[in-house]
């Protein structure tokens, strides 16, 4: 993953990146992570990356190889409590939860082709 970028919550759902994002087009849509940390506000980070999907796959197999186990039976784990509440397994909660309503609009959008 790229380095976090610093940023700044205003409120009414607005963040405030400390830096421009490169590669990105005027209202162009991204998908942005936020991660709260055990921190004041003013030292919060979010990590910004736009990944895709195929980014997005990647992310989660990474997750896979390292514990040994599919996103589909970590979350079913996860949601069941079995899992704790480790960064790790939050990260890796909210990107399947991510995967999965890509994954559902895009069987939609087939299926109405």
């Amino acid at each position: 993953m790229k380095e976090p970028i610093p940023a700044i919550y205003e409120g009414n759902g607005i963040i405030r990146l400390s830096k421009e994002l490169e590669g990105l087009e005027k209202d162009q849509q991204i998908m942005v992570m936020v991660v709260s940390l055990p921190i004041s506000p003013r030292e919060a980070v979010i990590e910004a990356e736009q990944v895709g999907f195929d980014g997005l796959c990647q992310y989660l197999e990474e997750y896979e190889n390292k514990y040994d186990l599919s996103s589909a039976d970590f979350y079913d784990r996860f949601l069941r409590g079995e899992m704790g509440d480790s960064g790790d397994f939050i990260l890796w909660a909210g990107a399947y939860e991510i995967y999965q309503r890509l994954t559902s609009e895009r069987d939609a959008v087939e299926a109405a082709a």
